[in-house]
């Protein structure tokens, strides 16, 4: 079993954290503390371990992006992480959104992502796992993504296990996208009078919607709308959906738009 991390160093017994961290454990600004304060050792610093599909600009506030984490280790048996976002004062900062459940969670009151128990199983000596972050509101300033990895080498103990520590620094693009930001700001998703059917309102200065897909609050997929045909008002059939709140994605061929909506039957 995969031992993350501890919930304290004097517990009696070995509890360990194979289905994701307890949170806290990023060695951010804020949460400080790694999973070293289990496990033997000392953090040891990586660079480009964290990748996104931001441009070199930076992020506009408003949207989502992906974020890739990617850890490799010579004969690492296990592999868990924690993900988190902060400004230079050590404020949480945007929004994540989990787009693989099965690999992923939100954890820290949904302000960081660490794996799954499902999602701790390498791939030869390396382990990726990807979500998404939503960019906090315009003034946010440089944020900085921090995350801690554990390297486990599969004896049941917390001995023998690598740590590993990464960040990268994100600027924020205040040069353009204030318009773009308002246009975006005027999609809208509510439910008919009919409850099966789903309406988008779309600004048709804004790119041609390909694909929409609906998740629940966990994640799970739940509806895919491939080549959508495009109108002000999209009307979609949600009648295999049961009363709950969902995440409506909207993927065209420049971004993601996301909008969260209640559904009921």
């Amino acid at each position: 079993m995969f031992a993350l991390c501890l919930l304290s160093m004097t517990l009696v017994s070995l509890v360990p954290y194979s289905s994701g961290s307890p949170g806290g454990k990023t060695g951010s600004i804020s949460d400080s503390k790694t999973c070293t304060q289990c496990h033997s050792g000392t953090a040891v610093e990586v660079e480009n371990w964290i990748t996104t599909s931001m441009p070199e600009e930076g992020y506009t506030p408003g949207e989502t992006y992906s974020i890739t984490v990617e850890g490799t280790h010579s004969g690492v048996s296990r592999f868990g992480f924690e993900l988190t976002a902060e400004d230079k004062s050590g404020n949480k900062k945007g929004a994540f959104i989990i787009t693989d459940a099965t690999q992923t969670k939100l954890v820290n009151n949904n302000k960081s992502v660490t794996h799954t128990s499902s999602g701790n199983t390498p791939s030869g000596n390396s382990k990726t796992w990807s979500f998404d972050w939503t960019a906090p509101e315009a003034g946010s300033g440089e944020i900085t993504m921090y995350a801690a990895l554990n390297a486990a080498n599969g004896n049941f103990g917390t001995s023998g296990d690598v740590i590993y520590r990464t960040s990268l620094a994100i600027t924020e693009n205040t040069g353009t996208g204030i318009d773009h930001i308002q246009l975006v700001d005027r999609v809208k998703v509510y439910q008919s009078l009919d409850p099966n059917t789903l309406i988008i309102n779309y600004p048709d200065e804004i790119s041609e919607i390909e694909i929409i897909r609906i998740y629940d609050l966990k994640g799970s997929l739940h509806y895919t709308a491939p080549k959508v045909i495009q109108s002000e008002n999209i009307s979609i059939d949600i009648s295999s959906l049961n009363s709950d709140v969902y995440i409506v994605q909207l993927q065209t061929r420049e971004e993601l738009i996301y909008r969260k909506t209640l559904i009921i039957k």
